[in-house]
């Protein structure tokens, strides 16, 4: 004789079956999300996504930059320039961004020290300017006085941006030093 089970026994084991289950999954899933290194993968992957955001920012700066020329000393030039014009905020722009503070500060104590004039009468004088092209793919322009004294430096540096690591789509030479 066979026994029947009642129904509602058999659905009530199906049904501890499957909330049995459900409470597995469901720990498992909150161990492995509290993971210490799941939560550090987390942390990483965040931070790279901020990284790269940031160098998006900074090479759509560059993109946009027009102040600085096709060659090292064309850059020197509209710098000079605008140093004569006594036109600060012109001339830093000649700078890589994270420069241009820096500098502003320095031209502005220069012109406040009352040594403005002494400055650009050396920086002007075509003859003093010596540049040269270095290995590092950097263009140095040495400034003497008229004692032949190496009185300023200016480094300068090709700032080159292309399409998604393509091919480069231009570039402009910024004063990385001066």
């Amino acid at each position: 004789m066979n026994k029947k089970v009642p129904q509602k026994i058999t659905n009530f084991k199906y049904l501890a079956l499957f909330g049995f289950l459900v409470l597995i999954l469901g720990i498992s899933v909150l161990i492995w999300h509290f993971n210490p290194e799941i939560q550090e993968a987390k942390k990483h992957k965040e931070e790279a996504a901020i990284f790269s955001q940031k160098i998006q920012e900074e090479r759509n700066k560059y993109i946009n930059d027009s102040y600085g020329g096709e060659s090292p000393e064309t850059t020197y030039q509209m710098f000079l320039e605008a140093l004569n014009d006594q036109n600060i905020d012109l001339a830093v722009r000649y700078f890589v961004f994270d420069k241009q503070e820096l500098y502003k500060q320095f031209f502005l104590d220069i012109k406040n020290n009352g040594r403005w004039e002494e400055m650009m009468e050396d920086l002007l004088n075509p003859e003093n300017q010596k540049g040269e092209m270095k290995p590092s793919n950097s263009y140095v322009i040495r400034v003497y006085n008229k004692d032949n004294y190496l009185i300023a430096q200016a480094t300068l540096k090709e700032i080159s941006f292309s399409e998604n690591g393509g091919e480069i789509r231009g570039s402009i030479w910024k004063m990385i030093e001066f």
